[in-house]
């Protein structure tokens, strides 16, 4: 998202470490900041005023609680701020406060990415281009820049493989699900039938090859998750289409050996039952082989986990890609881009065009005869400047 914030959040160990010059480049657009450190005084970012925030360590969602404060005292919208902080946890409490966040550090233990990962302070003047890649391909097919969300460990992934993931992916009951565009892209890879392939997840796929293999041997196989019976061959279809001429592409490797329940209707144990001995492959020696294999959402890493597992007992030297990682955040807002319709009830949502595949805006009561759209840059300009309910925060302060 081509976004500049105008205000921003500081939670890091040293904020000194942030010079003017960081700040200039890496938010041009500031007019205020709000830091928690208690020796706050002492930082003075040009003439940006900087306001003091203290956290109440007896909150459960201390930062969460302090923003969402400062943006209500102060009137502003928490789409136009930003986070930087160097503390994971953090990474939960800007879900629930609603504000973008950069995380500065070398790696993330949890299941929680931020919308930017740089490895150090001095990246900063560069974050846009250290969002993930799969995110900034969704909003440019043509952009540069990007990484990839490293080393995945998911609950149900045991295998040795390296799990990589190009984004992160939003369930509908997340507030965020309404204007990511990765999450759309691959909502619609999912009800793909025959045709094209989203030209977007053509470049994510490609661009995530040239990423993994920048640092490591190239692969001799790539391959995917197989598609259940009777369903058309999405990732399979996506992989042939972005690499036409690969003779390493061998979508006939890995088979389904019998029929599965959703995994998206299980919880996570009975994921890692649904696909066990659900898969064979086809070949029964690997010994030497580089195999990469595909899978649009992670959840668990269940099935990759499986697969995975099966073509190193073959000798095969495995690492697994994801489309995205679904965040399974149980957040809720009331932030919702109100239909133009005066005598409409619905809210707008980020669509994509079936034929363009390009983004526009629609309304959810479009089955009921509201056709308003709005063209994607408006509809982003609007949403950032809605105030969501804080009702969930303050739930917490509440006696049991």
């Amino acid at each position: 998202m081509v976004w500049h914030p105008t205000g921003l959040f500081i939670h890091i160990s040293n904020p000194a470490q942030i010079s003017n010059r960081v700040l200039s480049q890496c938010c041009p657009s500031v007019e205020w900041i709000g830091d928690f450190d208690d020796h706050a005084q002492q930082y003075r970012w040009g003439s940006v005023p900087t306001s003091h925030i203290s956290l109440n360590p007896e909150h459960p969602f201390p930062l969460a609680r302090a923003i969402n404060d400062f943006l209500e005292q102060n009137q502003y919208a928490p789409g136009q701020a930003l986070l930087i902080t160097d503390q994971e946890k953090d990474l939960i409490d800007a879900v629930w406060c609603h504000v973008r966040v950069v995380f500065v550090g070398s790696s993330i233990t949890g299941e929680t990415f931020p919308d930017a990962w740089c490895p150090n302070v001095a990246a900063l003047t560069t974050w846009p281009q250290h969002q993930f890649v799969g995110e900034l391909r969704s909003e440019d097919w043509h952009s540069k820049g990007g990484l990839l969300i490293r080393e995945l460990r998911p609950a149900n992934y045991s295998a040795n493989a390296i799990l990589w993931g190009t984004g992160r992916y939003f369930a509908k009951n997340d507030p965020r699900s309404d204007i990511h565009l990765l999450t759309k892209r691959l909502l619609l890879l999912k009800s793909w039938r025959q045709g094209v392939i989203d030209p977007a997840l053509i470049h994510i796929m490609r661009d995530s090859l040239a990423i993994i293999e920048h640092n490591s041997p190239p692969f001799t196989m790539i391959t995917a998750i197989p598609p259940k019976p009777r369903s058309p061959d999405r990732l399979g279809t996506l992989l042939r289409q972005a690499f036409p001429e690969d003779t390493r592409v061998h979508t006939s490797l890995i088979h389904i050996t019998r029929p599965m329940e959703k995994q998206s209707q299980l919880g996570r144990t009975a994921r890692k039952d649904n696909v066990a001995d659900a898969y064979r492959l086809s070949a029964s020696s690997l010994g030497g082989q580089r195999i990469l294999v595909v899978d649009d959402i992670v959840t668990t890493g269940a099935t990759l986990s499986v697969v995975a597992m099966q073509l190193e007992q073959c000798g095969a030297d495995v690492t697994c890609l994801a489309l995205a990682v679904d965040q399974h955040s149980d957040s809720e807002s009331t932030r919702r881009l109100p239909c133009p319709s005066n005598s409409c009830d619905g809210h707008m949502v980020i669509k994509l065009n079936r034929a363009s595949f390009r983004p526009f805006w629609g309304c959810t009561n479009y089955a009921r005869g509201c056709n308003k759209t709005l063209d994607y840059r408006s509809g982003i300009n609007g949403y950032l400047q809605l105030f969501p309910s804080s009702a969930i925060i303050k739930d917490w302060d509440l006696p049991f």
